[in-house]
């Protein structure tokens, strides 16, 4: 999913917006339209979200059944909002949400994409946690920590390695920060470090090190 999500960015011409190594705060009245507003707030938009974290609870918690209740903790943009007063949803655009999410006495925090595009709608997931990597990065970080998460041995023979959770660990005067990323492998639980330092463009780079 997450390398079709990769092809579509390209296809569809969109680019990401670098986040910033502290936190930031919601940034959905800055940014967007009253229209794009209240469609964050209707039934459709909590629909698609509803979606997105049941089909999350399928890999994470398959013994679970309650429909989960959630909260937006962030809004973000990817690609700009096509919307106008009277549009029941958007026409075009990228945006990313951050969600808690519980269900069976269980709470995480989850991240989501939605696109619009003329041929409809889809909601990606990304890892859990509160990472603030972008989009771009995490696409291309994913499958680099993935690899990193698989060479420990706890990890042999397991075909599946699902990150449950990230979080920042640290962040510098010169723009660096640190993550925690905790990987799921058949039940066993493996820490990565990754540090992000300025690159060169508007994305910086990553060092993984720390299994375990």
């Amino acid at each position: 999913m997450i390398r079709f999500l990769a092809l579509m960015a390209v296809g569809l011409g969109l680019t990401t917006a670098p986040l910033a190594a502290q936190p930031a705060q919601d940034e959905s009245d800055a940014y967007e339209s009253a229209a794009f507003q209240a469609f964050l707030e209707s039934e459709f938009a909590n629909r698609l979200r509803r979606e997105a974290l049941q089909r999350s609870m399928v890999l994470h918690q398959p013994g679970c059944v309650e429909v989960p209740t959630f909260s937006v903790r962030r809004t973000w943009p990817v690609s700009p909002i096509v919307m106008s007063e009277g549009d029941v949803a958007p026409t075009q655009g990228m945006w990313r949400e951050r969600l808690s999410s519980t269900a069976c006495e269980e709470t995480v925090i989850e991240n989501v994409v939605h696109t619009f595009t003329g041929d409809g709608q889809r909601t990606f997931l990304l890892v859990r946690g509160r990472t603030e990597a972008s989009l771009e990065t995490q696409l291309t970080l994913i499958n680099d920590a993935r690899d990193a998460a698989a060479a420990d041995d706890s990890a042999m023979g397991c075909d599946i390695i699902r990150f449950t959770d990230t979080y920042v660990t640290g962040s510098y005067n010169d723009g660096r920060w640190q993550e925690r990323w905790i990987a799921d492998a058949c039940g066993d639980e493996i820490g990565l470090n990754v540090l992000f330092e300025p690159g060169v463009g508007p994305e910086p780079t990553y060092t993984i090190s720390g299994a375990r």
